[in-house]
């Protein structure tokens, strides 16, 4: 939950309180500040950050500001560069096309892949939320 959520959460709350915002850096937002050129009809985020589809708390907030409608979800192509072509390895076809892994090593990484998919190990990895509103 940032500073927003939770000036949000106490106004929900039907409390009529000021705030007082420090920001560090010279622009509020903090890494989600956006800005934009003169030509341009969008922002773009200042550093590099995205949330999951399964993010509950997300779409949650989302849903109360009634913003599901300007929501746009696509799937994105993420590439790695090898030897000057770009390679998607988002699924085991691609993985298994890949021209710069042996085939052991093919089969090794998809072997982990589904070891990591399956294994309810990545929970314990998640930092617990503190909810401090």
């Amino acid at each position: 939950m940032d500073l927003l959520d939770c000036r949000l959460r106490i106004h929900s709350r039907g409390k009529t309180t000021r705030s007082l915002y420090f920001e560090a850096g010279k622009t509020l937002g903090g890494l989600a500040y956006g800005f934009r050129e003169s030509n341009w009809d969008w922002y773009l985020e200042y550093a590099y950050h995205h949330w999951f589809t399964n993010d509950s708390e997300i779409l949650r907030l989302i849903r109360e500001l009634e913003l599901t409608d300007k929501l746009i979800i696509k799937r994105p192509i993420t590439a790695s560069l090898y030897k000057g072509k770009p390679y998607q390895l988002d699924s085991p076809m691609n993985l298994f096309a890949f021209p710069g892994l042996s085939m052991i090593d093919k089969f090794r990484t998809a072997a982990l892949l589904a070891f990591l998919k399956i294994t309810p190990f990545g929970n314990r990895l998640k930092i617990p939320q503190l909810n401090t509103c």
